[in-house]
């Protein structure tokens, strides 16, 4: 059992341990106005004092010195005004540069990242956050639409999932009529620049089967990208539209898709392939339109 002879003890190692860490840490912050500020106050005799500001008062000079933490004074006359002035008018102008510099390499970083970046056309430069974007064109103009992912949804058939002698149907759907986003060209380009989830895509997948087209089945409310359907047997048969395409590295990052052969008009996704049938069920759809309206006038539209 512990008596009080040996708990005072310990009581009082704790609290000089805690004075002394306060000490310290008062000590690096007074060295680091030091450092920050820069100004002194130079008196006659060659010696100074550093300080953060002053001010003269009648006969006296008052100044708050760094190293204390604290307002002090002494007479006015005992002060070199001359080299005072000085020396706190180079600490002002080498802070002034410092800030002036700063700003300029905050400005001018944008811009040089800018200048880095992929050009797919004049005018055009893809960013440096990534992202999926597809290279379009409206009356001779080219412009560049970012695509964002849709999320598709199984939708099961219930007929077939209540009657066990038949074979079993599902389709995975967008379940939206159109997308957000329209080429006005038959064969737009697509640049792709994004992470790779190790977790859904554990065995490396080649850069040609990575990304897929997938022209995607119209219908009221929806568009379907696959359907699946597995017999009584358990045997699973998946069909989807894929559109022959190439793909090919374009800059540090940033891969480019480009479709064989003019797309007919109508609904598609781009699709990041997790396996040999399998793909991400978040995908980034667009559709293909000669004389929609910009896509910026597109309701929902990330133009």
């Amino acid at each position: 059992m512990m008596t009080n002879a040996e708990i005072v003890p310990r009581e009082r190692t704790r609290m000089f341990r805690l004075i002394t860490a306060i000490c310290f840490m008062l000590l690096v912050l007074a060295t680091y106005t030091v450092a920050q500020s820069g100004k002194r106050l130079i008196l006659k005799d060659g010696t100074w004092q550093d300080i953060t500001q002053y001010e003269v008062r009648g006969d006296r000079a008052r100044y708050f010195s760094s190293q204390r933490g604290e307002w002090e004074e002494l007479p006015k006359e005992l002060v070199n005004w001359k080299a005072t002035e000085e020396w706190n008018a180079g600490v002002k102008a080498k802070e002034l540069r410092d800030f002036e510099a700063e700003e300029d390499k905050d400005e001018a970083d944008p811009k040089a990242e800018v200048a880095n970046t992929p050009s797919v056309a004049p005018g055009l430069r893809l960013p440096v956050t990534g992202g999926v974007f597809m290279l379009d064109s409206l009356s001779g103009k080219p412009s560049l639409d970012e695509l964002t992912q849709s999320e598709s949804k199984a939708n099961i058939d219930l007929r077939t999932a209540i009657n066990r002698r038949a074979d079993f149907k599902q389709r995975f759907e967008l379940r939206a009529p159109h997308a957000r986003v329209h080429a006005h060209v038959p064969a737009p380009e697509f640049f792709i620049n994004i992470a790779i989830d190790k977790e859904s895509q554990p065995q490396p997948i080649a850069l040609n089967d990575r990304f897929h087209i997938l022209r995607l089945e119209s219908k009221i409310d929806s568009r379907v990208l696959a359907s699946v359907v597995v017999s009584v047997l358990g045997k699973k048969n998946q069909s989807q539209q894929f559109v022959a395409t190439r793909t090919e590295s374009f800059s540090e990052g940033w891969v480019r898709i480009i479709p064989l052969s003019a797309l007919e008009p109508g609904e598609y996704a781009l699709v990041e392939m997790l396996g040999q049938n399998d793909f991400n069920s978040y995908v980034w759809d667009f559709g293909v339109e000669p004389n929609p309206p910009t896509n910026s006038q597109l309701p929902g539209s990330q133009r």
